[in-house]
């Protein structure tokens, strides 16, 4: 059975209202160092697909310069880049 788009859609109402519930559960502090904990998260999520597009570009990189026959000019940019 395929799922349809507004049975994604209540999935995704019920999640918010289970959250919902679990956050007024909680006191401020616990909602304050849950906050710290998803900002943490959300830049682990960021640089992890920052490094993820920074390795899609390497390979475009490799391929167009093996193409073009510029690797050592990719190699000396690479030596001579600072990161």
């Amino acid at each position: 059975m395929e799922t349809t788009s507004e049975q994604i859609k209540a999935e995704a109402r019920a999640c918010d209202l289970r959250k919902l519930e679990q956050a007024k559960r909680m006191t401020p502090t616990e909602r304050f160092l849950a906050g710290a904990e998803l900002f943490e998260e959300a830049c682990e999520i960021t640089l992890a697909v920052l490094q993820m597009q920074k390795q899609l570009d390497d390979e475009y990189l490799e391929r167009w310069c093996g193409k073009h026959g510029t690797l050592p000019l990719l190699a000396e940019a690479r030596s001579a880049a600072v990161i």
